[in-house]
């Protein structure tokens, strides 16, 4: 019979993790989880959920196996409601995921050892191989965020991209 000790040392450091971050359980059935963005609470230090349909300005991402994104930089006015298109041109998973790099290295080093940790959020789009996924997303504050694969070992092979946000208001074209 195996030891349960270092499976239960686990699944209290991914509890400890997610309370850390803010995690709230998504209520799927499938038993996802999503990070520090909780469907509730709507405004976060990048911006919030738009509705892509509503988008003025469609950004398309490439995510590729050799760890890059193509655009690898983007910018964008404050205010802006954008859809972002990502395509998955790699052989194995890739995700895009939006937040400070503080925040998307924390949850990088949670998923860290843990490939089958699905998130979900509305600042993700999971992508499978020769697949595309999408979300939108307004950027209310200005500064540099980031976008990045936190897929396990990804981010450590520095599968990051920026946005820079710039003042500007939504009535303003990019």
């Amino acid at each position: 019979m195996k030891s349960t000790g270092p499976m239960l040392k686990t699944l209290a450091a991914i509890g400890v993790g997610m309370t850390l971050l803010g995690a709230l359980p998504s209520g799927h059935a499938d038993g996802r989880w999503f990070s520090g963005v909780a469907r509730t609470r709507m405004e976060t230090a990048f911006g919030r959920p738009a509705d892509p349909a509503k988008a003025r300005r469609i950004v398309r991402v490439d995510v590729s196996d050799q760890m890059r994104y193509t655009p690898g930089q983007l910018s964008v006015k404050q205010g802006d409601v954008i859809r972002f298109i990502v395509a998955n041109k790699g052989a194995v998973p890739h995700e895009m995921v939006l937040g400070t790099m503080e925040e998307l290295a924390r949850q990088a080093q949670l998923t860290r050892g843990h490939a089958d940790a699905a998130h979900d959020g509305p600042h993700i789009a999971r992508v499978a191989p020769g697949k595309t996924g999408e979300f939108g997303w307004q950027f209310t504050r200005t500064g540099e965020f980031y976008y990045a694969c936190l897929i396990p070992g990804h981010f450590q092979k520095w599968a990051v991209g920026k946005v820079s946000v710039k003042p500007g208001s939504a009535g303003e074209k990019s």
